[in-house]
């Protein structure tokens, strides 16, 4: 590619700002001034011509001449006028100027009945527009024509062009004469500093310094090469002077070569002594190596033997394992039905007798009665949550999988926190979304998750404020429930999913519980495809966010 100086480069550069001002002052802007003035003198004599049709059309339809006569002899004070015609429905002349010219009644057809403007070859600018008759000649449609003079318009175009020309020839000059005056400024000092790095590239340090006094970047840039050059002189002198310094410097270090390869010899002598002492020695070890070998096929069996041994004792480990969680499983089993039958018994007649009127059961007997019912209720969803917890630890769990609308859901966990706040000063907020979708899951345990998690918040909550919220979000549905109740720190939340774990021994005495809720609700949601996430802060309350994926949106 060809190298260019900055000077050449500047000049094409001002060589094809003045080409292109030629051409577009000389070829593109007359022309286009020219059409631009022409266009506006035709929508100007086309509103004309339609606004003279307007006055013209009661004189029209009383076919009055004089009340013609008069407004077309108004139309003289017009600037460029040249002449009017004005035909009626039939297309006959009904009034004319005396400057009319023959050849109107040749072309009146390419203007009748229409609104229209043209630009004859003799200069002369011709309006059409139509005349409207009113009632009761509604049907009936005159023409008026109107031919304008663009001679003055033609001596603005000039004058335009003239002027256009005239300034943007002043502008160039001054560019022009800007551009040299900068470029006198600029490139011979670019050029001085030019010649200057190439001497100093070839290692001349000594040349004369470039003087610039143009007060701007380029006089910093040439003082800059200055220290620069003066930089380079001391540091070739420094230079030079460490070159002497390291030719004394290896002298030396030959000197110390030479001393330390002395030193080596005596040193390799005493090495082959040593040598010879160690193998000596390392013959004497391998004839003990080889007697430790004879023996160690006798060890390897006997280490056989053992690990066989150990093998049949993991065995029978095992298969005790294997016992053991049958005669678990048969433990949970006979105990669901042992302490169901009971529990339902004694909640059963508990609910039987709080039915009886208060004349045959005393208030404070009926409060017992209600605290026998309730702690049976609880024992009894205790033991079904320590066997759910139990099937799905053995991966014997199994879900009713379908697919469910989760609004009826909440809905009914809705009616369930009004409840259980009673008049405790707690706010439930619940806003169902507007949309409709279905997700895949177990509609009861499903219900069992979300009453849970709401019963927890309300539980929780002394006073405040239990907020349930639905949105669904890159295909999946989040159900938030927030509360302002105790809330926890990182500790207690990296604990909170295990099985009869709380947040520490005061919140079990305090609010109750076994710490298996949250437990069995993690993996339920999780046998859903799902997730529970837990946002909290210790004394501002607690967030837990169901996440599971949409199966379909239902249309509205």
């Amino acid at each position: 590619m060809p190298r260019f100086s900055i000077k050449i480069k500047l000049s094409a550069v001002i060589s094809i700002l003045v080409l292109s001002f030629i051409v577009f002052n000389v070829g593109y802007y007359p022309k286009r001034l020219e059409q631009q003035i022409l266009r506006q003198s035709e929508t100007n004599a086309r509103q004309v011509a339609e606004a003279i049709g307007q006055a013209l059309v009661p004189a029209l339809a009383a076919q009055n001449s004089s009340d013609l006569t008069r407004i077309l002899e108004g139309l003289r004070a017009i600037p460029a006028y040249r002449f009017c015609v004005v035909y009626d429905a039939r297309g006959i002349r009904v009034g004319a100027s005396t400057s009319t010219p023959p050849w109107m009644a040749q072309e009146f057809f390419r203007f009748q009945g229409a609104s229209r403007a043209i630009l004859r070859e003799d200069g002369v600018l011709v309006a059409s527009a139509p005349i409207f008759y009113i009632e009761p000649y509604h049907d009936r449609e005159g023409t008026i024509i109107i031919g304008f003079a663009t001679t003055e318009t033609q001596k603005m175009v000039r004058d335009n062009i003239r002027l256009g020309l005239g300034v943007g020839l002043t502008t160039l000059i001054i560019g022009i004469i800007a551009a040299i005056y900068f470029a006198n400024l600029y490139i011979l000092p670019v050029l001085q500093l030019t010649q200057a790095a190439q001497q100093v590239a070839q290692g001349n340090l000594d040349g004369e310094p470039v003087e610039v006094t143009s007060n701007d970047e380029l006089e910093d840039l040439s003082r800059s090469f200055a220290v620069m050059t003066e930089k380079l002189r001391g540091s070739r002198e420094e230079i030079a002077r460490q070159n002497r310094l390291m030719e004394f410097r290896v002298q030396e270090r030959t000197r110390q070569l030479m001393e330390t390869i002395w030193e080596l010899e005596e040193i390799r002598s005493n090495l082959e002594n040593l040598v010879q002492e160690r193998t000596r020695g390392l013959e004497q070890s391998r004839a003990e190596l080889k007697a430790w070998a004879d023996t160690l096929e006798q060890k390897v069996q006997e280490k056989t033997v053992e690990l066989t041994e150990v093998n049949e004792s993991l065995m029978e480990s095992f298969e005790k394992l294997q016992q053991m969680d049958r005669m678990k499983d048969e433990f949970l089993a006979n105990m669901s039905h042992e302490l169901r039958t009971p529990l339902n018994a004694v909640i059963g007649f508990s609910g039987l007798l709080l039915q009886e009127s208060t004349e045959r059961i005393p208030e404070d007997v009926r409060e017992d009665l209600e605290i026998i019912l309730q702690n049976g209720r609880n024992l009894l969803s205790m033991i079904d949550s320590i066997l759910d917890l139990s099937k799905i630890e053995a991966g014997k769990f199994e879900l009713e999988h379908q697919e469910m609308d989760p609004l009826p859901v909440l809905e009914y966990v809705r009616s369930l926190a009004t409840a259980l706040i009673l008049d405790r000063p707690i706010r439930f907020t619940y806003s169902p979304p507007s949309w409709r979708v279905t997700i895949n899951g177990d509609p009861q345990r499903f219900k069992q998750v979300l009453t849970n998690l709401v019963g927890n918040a309300v539980k929780f909550t002394e006073r405040g404020e239990v907020t349930v919220s639905v949105e669904k979000t890159g295909g999946k549905l989040r159900i938030a429930i927030e509360d302002t109740g105790i809330g926890m720190n990182q500790e207690e939340i990296n604990r909170l999913f295990k099985p009869f774990q709380q947040v520490d021994g005061s919140i079990t005495r305090r609010f109750g519980g076994t710490g298996l809720g949250l437990a069995l609700s993690q993996r339920l949601i999780g046998l859903m495809d799902g997730r529970i996430v837990v946002e909290s802060t210790k004394g501002r309350g607690s967030k837990f966010i169901v996440e599971v994926p949409i199966l379909r949106e239902v249309p509205a």
